[in-house]
């Protein structure tokens, strides 16, 4: 407890990783061909050494198998610039910084080929309040670029009441390498989980949180405190009770390190809800955090639905490459009828009927896959990657064959073109950062069957001089 309450937190500047090879001198110019997906999770918590200030965590990973590695002396290096722009309600900038990471492997394949992420912790001293903060990370060796916005709130933790932190979502707890500062809570080492994601049937759900002023200058028997563990459904019910557990005060505050079976859980979206309880003084609060359950490999069980839920999210997976008649026929079809069904749908498009593997259902599973990576987002209603104008046009015509990405300005908002060559004699996608949170509309494209104004920029142009007009 001391170690993690009364370490001040022991750095009050942003963390990084060090470089251990050649760094590009510049960052390359000109249009970028792809985007790297950024996880982006946040952790508020108390800062003792100044009680007008709380200690922010910014928790980010990087999609190791995006990101470009060159050969070096020993093994693959990779190089990424990474830049931060926190400001506050009134548009002022309250924290900047740009540093580059650089990452190192001896196998390549096995990157290549597996879910490796580059995770890491920016941490500082915020005062209370609502900020806004954009991330950009630039692949310096192929010139792809992610860019991640949140909205975060700074809670006060300087009053008397009972509180709590944030929770934070936790990939391990273990007491090895606790010599690595940035992990190193309270004597063990917390990996956080920016993804938030959990793998069911396979994976404990483990969490950390902190409590604060708690009454422990009580006369009489003391009674402790109780933490109560639930999970909620995606509409924040149906609550599934994991029991309580009660425990002697240590001091005023205290740390909950935990974790929970969510073996039985369907893959699906949940929160996790923790209640705190002073027995003493009867005092509660609560915290809750979103996560997601995800089922195995969506290939695994792409033929045999073994559930009324797994079919109906194996329909949405077609419903981009289906007809109406097919779709409506999968609808009256019981389980059986749908692995049927499926076996026929997939065989239909194989290119290859000679070869074992369907070429054409592979590729397919990898871009649904791979949009819900990189366009799943989080402002106000979350929202599947598969389910954004950005995903649906990457699960359909796969990589464009360059983006240009424009910038927000004065006379117009964020918008990125997205250019196919080699599709219906070229074609080209247009997507507008309408709110400003990065959640991009498809307002005009030149590929057949897709929305056509050739106008939106000009919309788009008025629209936003009229909002500075009247601002």
């Amino acid at each position: 407890m001391k170690g993690q309450l009364e370490r001040g937190r022991g750095v009050a500047c942003l963390l990084f990783l060090a470089l251990m090879f050649l760094v590009p001198q510049s960052q390359p110019q000109g249009t970028t061909i792809d985007s790297l997906k950024i996880n982006l999770d946040y952790g508020a918590f108390k800062y003792l050494p100044d009680t007008e200030k709380s200690y922010l965590e910014i928790y980010y990973s990087l999609e190791q198998k995006e990101l470009d590695y060159i050969k070096q002396v020993e093994g693959y290096g990779t190089v990424i610039s990474l830049e931060i722009i926190l400001t506050n309600q009134a548009g002022e900038k309250v924290k900047e910084k740009t540093w580059q990471v650089g990452s190192l492997v001896t196998d390549l394949e096995k990157i290549e080929t597996s879910d490796v992420q580059m995770i890491d912790i920016l941490g500082d001293t915020l005062k209370p309040g609502i900020y806004f903060l954009e991330f950009k990370v630039i692949d310096l060796n192929s010139s792809k670029v992610g860019i991640k916005k949140a909205q975060i709130l700074v809670p006060d933790f300087n009053g008397g009441a009972l509180q709590m932190s944030d929770l934070q979502l936790v990939l391990n707890l273990s007491g090895e390498d606790t010599l690595d500062v940035k992990f190193n809570k309270s004597g063990m080492k917390v990996l956080p989980n920016p993804r938030g994601e959990y793998i069911s049937k396979t994976e404990m759900l483990y969490f950390y949180a902190e409590i604060y002023n708690l009454k422990s200058d009580l006369e009489g028997e003391k009674k402790g405190y109780s933490l109560s563990f639930s999970i909620l459904d995606s509409t924040g019910s149906n609550p599934k009770d994991y029991g309580y557990q009660i425990n002697t005060k240590p001091g005023n505050s205290a740390v909950v390190m935990s974790a929970l079976n969510i073996n039985s859980l369907s893959p699906g979206k949940y929160f996790l809800q923790l209640l705190v309880k002073d027995l003493d003084s009867g005092d509660e609060v609560k915290g809750a955090k979103p996560f997601q359950v995800l089922g195995p490999s969506l290939q695994e069980s792409a033929e045999e639905p073994g559930t009324e839920e797994e079919a109906k999210i194996l329909r949405r997976m077609i419903a981009y490459i289906s007809t109406k008649d097919e779709l409506k026929m999968y609808d009256q079809l019981n389980l059986f009828g749908k692995s049927q069904f499926l076996l026929e749908f997939w065989k239909k498009r194989d290119p290859d009927p000679l070869t074992p593997e369907n070429e054409f259902k592979i590729e397919y599973y990898r871009r649904w896959e791979e949009a819900n990576r990189r366009y799943s987002t989080s402002h106000k209603k979350e929202k599947d990657g598969w389910k954004t104008d950005m995903g649906r046009v990457y699960i359909v015509y796969d990589e464009p064959t360059d983006i240009e990405r424009h910038p927000y300005s004065m006379s117009s908002k964020s918008w990125e073109r997205w250019n196919y060559d080699y599709i219906q004699g070229g074609v080209y996608f247009i997507f507008v950062d309408e709110q400003g949170y990065g959640v991009y509309k498809l307002v005009q494209s030149t590929a057949k069957g897709e929305i056509k104004d050739p106008r939106w920029l000009e919309k788009f142009e008025s629209e936003r001089i009229r909002e500075t007009t009247e601002y």
